[in-house]
């Protein structure tokens, strides 16, 4: 969590792309694979 005023632009832009890196760097979620469309054509995948 990072704590910035409005004034902290710079220091904003800085910590979104640190946090974008670190996000890219896990990769895709392991849970989106459990919530992927079943091939029935269910929405969740669940009945």
């Amino acid at each position: 969590m990072f704590h910035l005023s409005s004034a902290m632009g710079p220091q904003f832009a800085q910590y979104a792309a640190e946090m974008t890196e670190r996000v890219q760097k896990l990769g895709p979620s392991p849970l989106r694979a459990k919530s992927q469309p079943a091939e029935d054509g269910s929405e969740d995948g669940k009945r």
